[in-house]
């Protein structure tokens, strides 16, 4: 019996974990080890910590301890302090590190205040290797070459910490070190300064900075980093989630540049700058990205003394689902600015300024795309000289797509080019630019010399886009819809319609001026205007020298001269009064649905259906609603193939078909011998 008694009370005590020690500091304890009682506390932190294993806890009260404090244990030690990092300090003396933490995987060092440490290569405040946690705590007035504040090897992390006014060459305030599972959460980074890259943080080989706000930190130019990532600089990897950047200040990436890899996500990026002091090439103002991704952050108010006030894309930057409004660049690209390819998609855009650019800008590199997929362009301003793209400024190869692209201006003293698009491009080889399925509404291109109020190309394209109520204006107005200059700009099934060039002394081009070879085919050009001095207005549908208008309608236009079409070449299967020279031309009115509605589809009684010519590329085309351009073998005239409602066979088998879906309908839910009542309701167009 005893025996039985003995092992169920031996079992019990087994299935009850032992509690730690907690052991004592004060600065006027009696130094009595082991320390467990304030009477008996130990004057300084590290011999409390020498006796401690797992599970031990060590309280530190108020003072200003002088010593290092290093834990070199595998064990779950923790060492806090009683009151606080404001009453608790442990100071470097600007000669020794403060903390170092050993292979503490889950150590917790909480509510000190480490000030004046000094770590030469590594860690002035605290170092944390293989693992560690540092809580609550203030990290000031550190100095190391990496990670000044806190220097976070291979593994550890911050939680609700304070780390500011530190300096050092690679990581400011904190340095992550191939620590991919690092996590810094929760803290305030500030007014720390990296004399090469990383102002507050720098996470090198991955990591994560969560929920924290990063403000007023510097990243200096060197020559490793050039002084990039004033709030954060992340490099082969890295993660910034939830953070609020502001007032940071580089070289380049005011607020987190992203080198060779990273993401940034759900964050506030505002108010930083790019601006080294002494160069005009600094660029990203908020963000610059080489591999770097960027998901639903807002990024406001930032500034770059050269380009991308918003966002850079050195090399591939991938910008998604993100608001990059009212940012500004010395040069280029106000809100944001493509170098070696980047792409941003489902953004807006807008209320940005730069000389040229004023939303963004490219000078793609060849090779290299640079991309715009499901954007809103809207309120930019490019304002200089010679001011180009008041929306977009594009140069090498591009693509814009299903995008809005409203309310820009490009305003020039002397000159002003595209106030929604400028296509910079000037030969082929430097092509090619693709405007595709967008809207371009109510942009102003304004100058002394005024080219495109919706676009201006060169050797670029838009094919399937609205360009509507835009407007060129100044002393000579060109293209109030769209200007084409060089060869190769094309104008493929497009509505262009209710565009204005205004000039005091020479307007031509209401809907698009064509200066040179520039092909438009198949667009819908009405309701424009040209207007000026009575002899220095022309074309209020189209003026072109050398193109050719081919099956396009050009009709309902005004200007004192030529109201629809001054074509020097004439036209081909062109829809315009008066009847123009060329072969394949009409003169009659084109039917359309409802102009005043904005309906510019043929009615079944237009005379344009299947007049125009059949071109190589039509086989595989689409007209403005997406239907196929060679609808019944033969295109039409304009932007919109007529598609015919179907024939009465067709209609009657389609009545059928709903008939006996109705009928399974009512079979599943109308009781046997139940009522049955249904209402149908054809909707406008009929059963397709």
């Amino acid at each position: 019996m005893k025996g039985i008694r003995f092992a169920v009370l031996s079992l019990a005590c087994a299935a009850v974990p032992l509690a730690g020690v907690t052991r004592y500091v004060a600065p006027n304890g009696a130094h009595v080890s082991p320390y467990t009682s304030w009477a008996t506390a130990a004057r300084s932190i590290q011999p409390a910590i020498n006796l401690s294993a797992g599970g031990d806890e060590v309280v530190v009260s108020n003072g200003v301890y002088i010593s290092s404090v290093y834990i070199y244990t595998y064990s779950n030690i923790t060492v806090r302090s009683l009151n606080g990092p404001q009453v608790t300090v442990i100071d470097g003396s600007n000669n020794h590190l403060c903390v170092f933490l050993s292979n503490a995987s889950n150590a917790v060092f909480e509510g000190f205040t480490l000030r004046n440490g000094r770590g030469g290569a590594y860690a002035g405040g605290a170092y944390l290797l293989r693992g560690g946690l540092l809580r609550n705590c203030i990290v000031r007035q550190c100095f190391a070459t990496n990670g000044a504040g806190v220097f976070i090897d291979l593994g550890g992390g911050l939680e609700s910490c304070t780390i500011e006014q530190n300096t050092g060459w690679y990581g400011g305030g904190v340095h992550l070190w191939y620590a991919p599972s690092a996590l810094v959460s929760n803290c305030v980074i500030r007014n720390n300064v990296a004399l090469e890259g990383g102002g507050g943080v720098f996470c090198r080989y991955g990591g994560t900075v969560a929920h924290c706000t990063i403000t007023n930190n510097v990243a200096l130019y060197g020559l490793a980093f050039f002084g990039t990532g004033g709030g954060v600089l992340t490099y082969y990897g890295g993660t910034v989630s939830n953070c609020v950047l502001s007032g940071n200040y580089a070289h380049s990436g005011g607020g987190v540049y992203c080198m060779y890899g990273g993401l940034v996500q759900h964050c506030m990026i505002r108010a930083n700058h790019a601006d080294s002091g002494w160069t005009s090439s600094s660029d990203g103002g908020g963000v610059g990205l080489n591999l770097g991704t960027v998901i639903g952050c807002a990024i406001t108010g930032n500034y770059a003394h050269g380009h991308a006030g918003g966002v850079l894309s050195y090399g591939l930057g991938d910008v998604r689902d993100s608001i990059i409004c009212g940012n500004t660049a010395s040069n280029w690209g106000g809100g944001a600015y493509i170098s070696y390819g980047g792409s941003f998609s489902n953004c807006v855009i807008g209320a940005n300024r730069a000389a040229s650019g004023g939303g963004a800008a490219t000078v793609v590199q060849t090779g290299r795309t640079g991309m715009f997929l499901n954007c809103v362009i809207t309120g930019n301003l490019a304002h200089a000289l010679a001011a180009s793209g008041g929306g977009l400024y594009l140069y090498g190869l591009n693509m814009v797509s299903d995008s809005l692209i409203a309310f820009n201006t490009a305003s020039g003293t002397n000159s002003a080019e595209g106030g929604g698009i400028s296509d910079y491009a000037y030969t082929t080889a430097s092509r090619y630019i693709s405007v595709l399925r967008c809207t371009i509404n109510g942009n102003v291109a304004t100058g002394h010399y005024a080219y495109g109020g919706g676009v201006q190309l060169r050797y670029g394209a838009i094919d399937r886009c609205v360009v509507s109520s835009n407007l060129a204006a100044g002393v000579t107005a060109y293209g109030g819809g769209l200007a084409c200059g060089s060869p190769g700009a094309e104008a493929i099934s497009s509505l262009i319609v209710c565009n204005a060039a205004r000039g005091t002394a020479v307007a031509n081009g209401g809907g698009v001026y064509n200066a040179n070879t520039g092909l438009v085919v198949n667009c819908t050009i009405c309701d424009n205007s040209a207007a000026g001095s009575a002899s220095g207005a022309n074309g209020g549908g189209v003026f072109t020298t050398l193109g050719v208008p081919r099956n396009c309608i050009v009709y309902f236009n005004s200007s004192p001269s030529n109201a629809n079409v001054r074509a020097m070449n004439g036209c081909l299967n062109t829809c315009a009064t008066p009847l123009q020279g060329g072969v394949g031309n009409l003169a009659d009115d084109p039917d359309l649905a409802s102009r005043a509605a904005g309906n510019y589809r043929l009615l079944a009684s237009s005379p344009c259906i299947d007049k125009g010519t059949n071109m190589p590329w039509m086989a595989a085309a689409k007209d403005l609603d997406g239907n196929p351009r060679l609808y019944d073998g033969r295109v039409d005239m304009g932007a919109y193939e007529y598609v015919p409602e179907p024939c009465a066979l067709a209609m009657a088998c389609s009545t059928v078909v709903l008939v006996l879906r109705l009928r399974a309908v009512v079979l599943q839910t109308v009781p046997p011998g139940g009522p049955f009542r249904t209402t149908l309701t054809s909707q406008q167009g009929g059963v397709r």
